[in-house]
C-alpha cells in the first residue's frame, strides 16, 4: 500500500461480511480469545444486517484504491439508563497491521461519535485491554478517560448456570437472614441450596 492511499469510513453493508468476520478474527487473535471465537458470516448477517432493529451497528474504513477494509468499529446502544438517554458501546476498534499509523482509527472513533449524538447519547464506553498503552495513550487524545468508578465484572457460564439454578429448581424462594451476618438462600420445602450470600 502506498502513501497515496485514502480511506473513507461509512456504515459496514451486507457486502462486507466476509471482510468483517476476518477483520473480527483478527481482532480475536490479538486480543487472546481466538479459541473461543464463535462468530460466523450467517451469525453476522442475521444480527447486523437481517433485523429490522439490528443488534449492532457497525462502521468500517475502506481503502479507495483497493477496495479493501482497513478497520471496523463495532457498536451496540444500551437504550436508557438513569437519565433516561442511551449510551454507546464500542465493542470493537480494530485496524489491520498495514494500516495502522494512518489515521483511520480516528476516522472510526469520529464516525461512532457522531453516530452517539445522533442517538442523543450523553455517554460511550469502551473497555481496554489492561497492557494495551498505546490504545489508551489514543483515546485519552481523543477526550476519553478511564472510568474510576466503576470496575467491570464478569460471570462466566458455569457460574450463571449455577447461580440460576436457585430460581428454576427451587421455589418458592426466601433469603433468611441469620445472626451470623450470612443469608441463606433456602426454599419453603427445606431443600435449600448450600450456597451463603453475605450481606451486602
Amino acid at each position: 500500500m502506498g502513501n497515496t492511499e485514502t480511506f473513507r469510513v461509512r456504515p459496514a453493508e451486507p457486502a462486507d461480511v466476509p471482510q468483517l468476520l476476518q477483520l473480527m478474527r483478527a481482532l480475536a487473535r490479538f486480543e487472546g480469545y481466538i479459541d473461543q471465537f464463535a462468530v460466523t458470516e450467517d451469525a453476522l448477517m442475521t444480527a447486523g444486517f437481517s433485523k429490522d432493529q439490528p443488534l449492532f451497528r457497525c462502521f468500517v474504513a475502506i481503502g479507495d484504491r483497493d477496495a479493501r477494509l482497513h478497520g471496523m468499529a463495532v457498536t451496540y446502544v444500551i437504550p436508557w439508563t438513569y437519565d433516561l438517554t442511551p449510551t454507546i458501546v464500542l465493542k470493537e476498534l480494530f485496524v489491520t497491521d498495514d494500516s495502522r499509523k494512518s489515521g483511520i482509527g480516528l476516522l472510526l472513533m469520529k464516525a461512532v461519535a457522531h453516530h452517539a449524538v445522533t442517538m442523543g447519547a450523553k455517554r460511550l464506553q469502551w473497555s481496554v485491554l489492561p497492557k494495551n498503552d498505546v490504545a489508551k495513550s489514543f483515546y485519552a487524545a481523543l477526550g476519553g478517560n478511564p472510568d474510576m468508578q466503576w470496575e467491570p465484572w464478569i460471570m462466566d457460564a458455569d457460574a450463571i448456570a449455577l447461580l440460576g439454578k436457585f430460581t428454576t429448581a427451587v421455589s418458592p424462594v426466601q433469603c433468611v437472614h441469620e445472626g451470623d451476618g450470612v443469608a441463606h438462600i433456602q426454599s419453603d420445602n427445606e431443600a435449600a441450596s448450600k450456597a451463603d450470600f453475605r450481606n451486602k
